[in-house]
């Protein structure tokens, strides 16, 4: 098949969900024989127009907050309406607004919604006419590396710090963390906040402004490579307090670690985590559910470290690659009408 994908700001990912999706769905495509083209932004992907076999558009946008994903969606619309693709893959409902171009020139069109890749979202979609199929986010399981990069940046040795990791935007709740520190305050325990701005600044001055004065609370920034998979190796929990959420990659990502992990009892976080069982659960409207949980877990470092172990081997048999693109690809069949 012959696949375009709009929407992602570009590959190969440096940051972002919707781009690391595109980066692994689109090599993993290509590995299997198909053709793919991904349409990328030049302030992203610089000038190379060829990754892993992928083959890399640059269209014209301008890099504004309010501008820049409807115009490149626009130009990548318009070209991919002039080219021989057999299907045009979006990534999110705002650029999608443009899959009429394409579909116009006879090319079949489909869209990811990347905040509803949940089972309990299928329904939404579903009662407003589409015709949907919902493919679950996924990661590849890493093996554990010992703390070095961040014993060197932060003085971290392992199972002393309780780590978040994600964009630092209002729904992600950070705040709710450091308040946390404040009324929990465990000894020698570091709270570890990995992420950055996302068009944010505000709110992350506020956070930083929370955490004034207070050592035992460090911002990393954006991580990736070896400092993240660090990080991620050597944590004695992972928290997720989102008052809304998709499927979180970074959820998943600490669970294929083997980290326990106490997330918001919403329902994308109830549906990848059993409680008790493989994660914890807490009251999404209560702070004082969240700091409650958060002490019981914590003293408890024996059911802590199994959850652990079940959480990886559920994100190891139910959230893996490999479904992802087989099921992709059966979409894509069945809406060329393609014989399976």
């Amino acid at each position: 098949m012959k696949i375009a994908f709009i929407g992602q700001k570009g590959i190969p990912a440096t940051w972002g969900g919707v781009e690391y999706y595109v980066d692994e769905l689109s090599r993993r495509l290509v590995k299997r024989g198909h053709q793919v083209s991904v349409y990328v932004r030049y302030w992203y992907t610089h000038k190379r127009k060829d990754y892993e076999g992928v083959r890399l558009i640059h269209t014209p946008t301008l890099k504004t907050k309010h501008l820049d994903a409807a115009l490149h969606s626009l130009s990548s619309s318009l070209h991919a309406a002039l080219m021989n693709y057999d299907l045009v893959h979006y990534q999110g409902m705002g650029p999608a607004l443009f899959s009429w171009l394409p579909e116009t020139a006879g090319k079949k069109v489909i869209a990811t919604i990347h905040r509803f890749v949940a089972q309990y979202q299928k329904k939404f979609y579903e009662n407003k006419g589409y015709k949907v199929t919902c493919i679950t986010n996924a990661v590849d399981p890493q093996e554990p590396l010992p703390p070095n990069l961040i014993s060197q940046k932060y003085g971290l040795t392992g199972q002393d710090y309780i780590l978040s990791m994600g964009r630092l935007t209002p729904e992600k709740r950070v705040d709710w963390l450091i308040r946390a520190h404040k009324e929990i305050n465990p000894g020698g325990i570091k709270w570890v906040i990995a992420g950055g701005s996302s068009a944010t600044r505000t709110f992350v001055e506020k956070l930083h402004y929370l955490a004034r004065g207070n050592p035992d609370v460090i911002f990393t920034g954006y991580v990736a490579g070896k400092e993240k998979q660090e990080l991620l190796s050597n944590a004695r929990l992972f928290v997720i307090p989102s008052s809304v959420e998709g499927l979180p990659i970074a959820l998943l990502e600490a669970m294929s670690y083997g980290l326990g992990c106490l997330a918001s009892a919403i329902p994308a976080h109830s549906e990848i985590i059993t409680e008790g069982q493989d994660g914890f659960l807490f009251d999404h409207q209560d702070f004082s559910s969240f700091v409650g949980r958060m002490q019981a877990i914590l003293s408890n470092p024996g059911a802590l470290k199994d959850a652990g172990l079940r959480a990886r081997a559920k994100v190891e048999k139910e959230y893996t690659w490999d479904q992802v693109v087989r099921k992709t690809e059966q979409v894509y069949e069945e809406v060329l009408g393609l014989p399976r």
